[in-house]
C-alpha cells in the first residue's frame, strides 16, 4: 500500500462520534471557501469548532424504528437468499431441464430486458432449485418472465409437464394438454421466496379477461371488481394473462419447428436436426420482416380454445353441428398474417452497417414488453411488462351492460299465464262511505 493510500485511510477512520478526521476537514475547508473571512488562519480554530459544534451526533446506542424495519427486512432477504447459495451434499437425481438462463440473459439485454446481473443470477439459481423439486414430473422448465404490479411483482416460471402426469379435464369447460394447460406456471414474489403453482385457465377466464383492463395488485387472493364479472381472483386473472401473452407473443424464426402431422390432434414440434442445420443460420434480411417469423404457439380462438369445442350428439347419437363456429387458426400462422403494426423489429448492435452475427430483435407492440431474439440456431423468448394488452387504435372501451327489458318476457314453460286485472274498486273504503252504502 502507498505512503497516500495509507494516510488517506487513516485519516478516514471514523471516531466514537461517528465523524472522521477526513470529513471534518473537508467541511472546515468548505465552510472558509463559503464565507472566506479576511484572514482564515487566524479563525481556523474558530470555524474548526463552530463545524464541530454544528455536526449532528446521532445516538448510535438506540437505533430508530426506521432503522430497526429495515434491519429486520434485510435479515429476512438475506436468510431468503441464502438457501439458493446452500450446495447439496449430493448432486440432485433426475429433475426437469433448465436452459443456461445466463446465457439468454444477455441476448435479453441486446433486446432492452435487463433484471440485472445478480438478480438473474439469483433467479437462475431460484429456477433450479424449483426444477430439482420436481423429479419426473416436468420434462423441462423455462424463466417466462416478470410481470410488474402495484405491490410486490410477479416472477414466472414455465415448465413442460409430461403427459402422464397431466391431470384430468372438462373439455368442455377447459383445456387439457392440446391448450392453453398444455404448460404449468409458477410465480413467486421474489428469487428467494417460496414458488405458488397457478390452477389451470378456463375459457370462460380467458374470454372474460379479453373484455377488462386491470392493473395486478401483486395479492393472488384480492378480487377481480369490474363488468363484465371475472369468474375468480387476482390469479385466475393471472393466469389467464399468462396464456394470452403466451399464444399470441411467443414467436420464432420460421423453420425451428414444424407441425406433427402423426399427432391426434395435430400439434407443433421442433424440426429435426438436419432441417435446422439446413434452414439455419438465416440472413439478416430475413430476419427483419414479420415473413422470417412464426407463432410456435397454438393461438387463441374466440372461444378462448386453441382447438374447436368437444362435438356433441343428439339423442339418437347424431353430431350437432354448429350454427357460428370460431374460425380455425392454422398453427406455425407467420407473422405477416398479423394486423399492420405489431411487431417491430431491429439489429443488434446497431448502427450503420450490419453484420452478419448480429442479433435480431422482434419486439411485440400489441403486448409491450414481449420479445424474442434470434442469433445463429438459437432463440429465446421473454416477457417483462404490466401484463396489460396495448388498445390499438382508439381509448379502452368498457363492456356496457345489457339494456333493461322494458317489459317482462315470459319464458317457454310460463305461456298460459295471463296478467291479473287491476282492481278498480276500494276494498278497504272509509266508515262515512259505507253507512251511506247501507
Amino acid at each position: 500500500m502507498s505512503t497516500y493510500e495509507g494516510s488517506r485511510q487513516f485519516l478516514q477512520q471514523e471516531s466514537s462520534d461517528g465523524v472522521s478526521l477526513y470529513t471534518h476537514l473537508a467541511n472546515v475547508l468548505l465552510k472558509v471557501l463559503s464565507e472566506r473571512p479576511s484572514d482564515a488562519s487566524a479563525v481556523f480554530e474558530h470555524l474548526s469548532a463552530s463545524v464541530k459544534e454544528g455536526t449532528v451526533k446521532p445516538d448510535s446506542t438506540t437505533p430508530s424504528m426506521g432503522q430497526q424495519s429495515a434491519a429486520a427486512e434485510q435479515l429476512k432477504w438475506a436468510q431468503s437468499n441464502q438457501a439458493l447459495f446452500a450446495v447439496p451434499d449430493e448432486p440432485p437425481e433426475g429433475g426437469a431441464v433448465v436452459p443456461d438462463m445466463l446465457d439468454e440473459a444477455n441476448m435479453w439485454e441486446w433486446g432492452g430486458v435487463s433484471f440485472g446481473r445478480l438478480e438473474t443470477y439469483r433467479l437462475y439459481l431460484s429456477v433450479k432449485k424449483l426444477a430439482e423439486s420436481l423429479p419426473g414430473e416436468h420434462e423441462s422448465l423455462r424463466f417466462w418472465g416478470k410481470i410488474t404490479t402495484r405491490g410486490d411483482d410477479y416472477v414466472v416460471v414455465e415448465g413442460k409437464a409430461l403427459d402422464e402426469t397431466l391431470g384430468e379435464f372438462d373439455e368442455a369447460l377447459q383445456e387439457g394438454k392440446d391448450g392453453g394447460n398444455r404448460c404449468t406456471y409458477w410465480v413467486a414474489r421474489s428469487p428467494g421466496r417460496e414458488w405458488k403453482e397457478l390452477p389451470p385457465v378456463t375459457q370462460a377466464q380467458i374470454t372474460a379477461a379479453r373484455k377488462i383492463k386491470r392493473y395486478f395488485t401483486g395479492d393472488l387472493e384480492s378480487p377481480v371488481q369490474g363488468y363484465p364479472p371475472f369468474p375468480g381472483t387476482e390469479i385466475n386473472l393471472l393466469r389467464a394473462q399468462i396464456a394470452r401473452i403466451t399464444a399470441g407473443a411467443c414467436v420464432s424464426p420460421a423453420g425451428f419447428f414444424e407441425v406433427d402431422e402423426d399427432a391426434e390432434p395435430a400439434s407443433i414440434k421442433v424440426a429435426e436436426d438436419e432441417s435446422i442445420n439446413e434452414a439455419f443460420p438465416k440472413a439478416v434480411e430475413e430476419l427483419m420482416t414479420t415473413d422470417g417469423w412464426v407463432h410456435h404457439e397454438f393461438e387463441l380462438n374466440t372461444l378462448g380454445r386453441c382447438r374447436p369445442m368437444p362435438e356433441k350428439l343428439d339423442d339418437e347419437g347424431n353430431p350437432i353441428e354448429e350454427e357460428d363456429p370460431p374460425e380455425e387458426v392454422a398453427p406455425l400462422r407467420s407473422l405477416a398474417e398479423d394486423s399492420e403494426g405489431s411487431w417491430g423489429f431491429r439489429t443488434c448492435p446497431a448502427g450503420a452497417g450490419q453484420s452478419a452475427n448480429a442479433m435480431v430483435v422482434a419486439k411485440s407492440l400489441r403486448w409491450p414488453g414481449a420479445i424474442a431474439v434470434a442469433f445463429g440456431k438459437r432463440f429465446t423468448n421473454v416477457y417483462s411488462g404490466d401484463g396489460v394488452k396495448f388498445g390499438g387504435e382508439g381509448p379502452f372501451q368498457p363492456s356496457l351492460p345489457p339494456m333493461l327489458q322494458p317489459e317482462w318476457t315470459p319464458g317457454e314453460d310460463e305461456e298460459g299465464l295471463v296478467e291479473q286485472a287491476d282492481v278498480l274498486v276500494d276494498p278497504n273504503p272509509p266508515e262515512g262511505e259505507e253507512e251511506e252504502d247501507e
